[in-house]
């Protein structure tokens, strides 16, 4: 039996402006920098004005839900983005390891590691293959467990046990 291969071809190249000045990549809701205007922006506010007077979790649901939220929607969310910040035995059992071979490197080096063991004990799929209500789940329950993991990880390397 024959087979014929065929060698794959490449679109051709796009002609962009030099520094890609006025390319769009992707269209986004969430952020912008629109440079010439100094302004910095989460879904048109700005991410001054937001820094200034707003707390972390309510600029969360900003970027996760869309809006910021009032008083009750607000420590509702705060409360439940805490409850996810524990790590799985399974990650929390490997941060030493990971810390002893971040060396000098530092934490944020060990982040990647633990944040894909993270992944594999929580059973994160890939992304394409999940609902945005599965998405935003899996995406609350990583970035919830960002500062419990650096936090554990920076510890640990100056020879702390993590709290």
């Amino acid at each position: 039996m024959s087979v014929n291969r065929t060698a794959a071809s490449a679109p051709p190249p796009v002609e962009v402006p030099r520094g890609l000045a006025g390319v769009v990549v992707a269209d986004t809701e969430v952020g912008d920098v629109r440079g010439l205007e100094g302004f910095y922006h989460y879904r048109q506010y700005s991410a001054v004005e937001l820094a200034q007077s707003r707390c972390f979790e309510d600029v969360w649901h900003l970027l996760v839900h869309g809006e910021l939220p009032d008083a009750r929607r607000g420590a509702a969310f705060a409360a439940g983005t805490a409850a996810l910040r524990p790590l799985p035995d399974a990650v929390r059992a490997a941060l030493p390891a990971i810390a002893a071979a971040g060396g000098r490197s530092g934490p944020l080096a060990g982040m990647r590691t633990g944040l894909s063991l993270l992944g594999a004990a929580q059973g994160f799929g890939p992304v394409y293959d999940l609902s945005a209500d599965q998405r935003r789940e899996d995406t609350l329950v990583a970035a919830a467990a960002v500062p419990t993991l650096l936090t554990a990880l920076y510890r640990l390397g100056q020879g702390l046990e993590p709290v």
